[in-house]
């Protein structure tokens, strides 16, 4: 029985490796104890870098050395190589100049001969030569490039996206496609200024519905509020930039105007307002709602 040499009573238990490598005066981790290292010298230390941080011993005495193929090229050191060992070849020199022996390649052959062989499909159009030429029906009198796999689908009568040239959708699909986005919320991601908002009206438990879609059918018009409050409060959070620009302000005014004719509340702010002054914000849409 032996115990631990640093003093705190426990006892060494033995194992197989203590007969050839010794029994040892500590407990693993426990020799440490015993040592204290002086304040101003931890204190000078801290901060530094190990002496030996990144020094790999393996690499430092074998810094160079050339592939053994023969093509006297370097093999560039890299870092794994100290814990893997540095390569003998340069990658893919291993075989230069070496044969497979006559056994090694009948294995291979029989290896081969036991994988299934890949079926093809039978041609469904055998008449069709790759090498004559098709033109595009949609009138751009570009040629169709063909290619293997025509023979089994068939030679295709346009160029890809040039189907739809020359065509308009009809009244009726028009409509369905404009109440089909009616019910799309867009943008999905909401911008910080819309957040801030969000926030200060969940605080003071204000109902509200985020991108509403509101379609104006007679006028054939799409608008989505960034925040919505029943019966018919519009509000918009408008950035600096994007919404001063000529097209949007424009834009901005018609949803104004079509809002406003058909009996909604239309409150913009702008991105400065929101990010300096949000109690004012929310002052004006408290009085518009006591108003309404």
């Amino acid at each position: 029985m032996k115990y631990c040499n640093c003093g705190c009573g426990n006892k060494i238990i033995f194992k197989s490796h203590h007969k050839y490598y010794g029994i040892p005066d500590y407990i693993y981790g426990h020799y440490s104890n015993t040592k204290k290292f002086k304040a101003d010298s931890s204190a000078r230390l801290k901060g530094r870098p190990s002496w030996n941080k990144g020094f790999n011993k393996y690499l430092y005495f074998n810094p160079i050395q050339y592939c053994l193929c023969g093509c006297g090229q370097k093999i560039e050191i890299k870092y794994h190589h100290g814990s893997r060992g540095i390569p003998k070849y340069k990658n893919g020199h291993y075989m230069v100049g070496k044969h497979l022996s006559e056994s090694t390649k009948n294995k291979i052959r029989i290896a081969n001969s036991k994988t299934k062989p890949r079926k093809f499909k039978k041609s469904s159009y055998p008449n069709i030569n790759l090498n004559d030429i098709y033109f595009c029906k949609c009138g751009c009198n570009k040629s169709i490039k063909l290619k293997k796999y025509h023979k089994y689908y068939g030679i295709p009568n346009y160029i890809l996206g040039h189907s739809a040239k020359g065509k308009t959708h009809t009244d009726k699909t028009k409509q369905l496609l404009r109440e089909l986005r009616s019910k799309q919320k867009l943008p999905v991601k909401a911008t910080k200024i819309e957040l801030k908002l969000r926030k200060i009206l969940k605080i003071n438990k204000i109902i509200f519905i985020s991108n509403k879609s509101i379609y104006f059918k007679d006028e054939r018009f799409l608008t989505q509020p960034d925040i919505f409050i029943e019966p018919n409060i519009c509000i918009y959070a408008d950035g600096d930039y994007w919404h001063r620009l000529q097209g949007r302000v424009e834009k901005d005014e018609r949803i104004n105007k079509l809002l406003k004719k058909y009996g909604y509340i239309v409150i913009r702010f702008w991105e400065k307002e929101i990010h300096t002054n949000i109690d004012s914000c929310f002052a004006k849409i408290k009085n518009i709602l006591n108003s309404v």
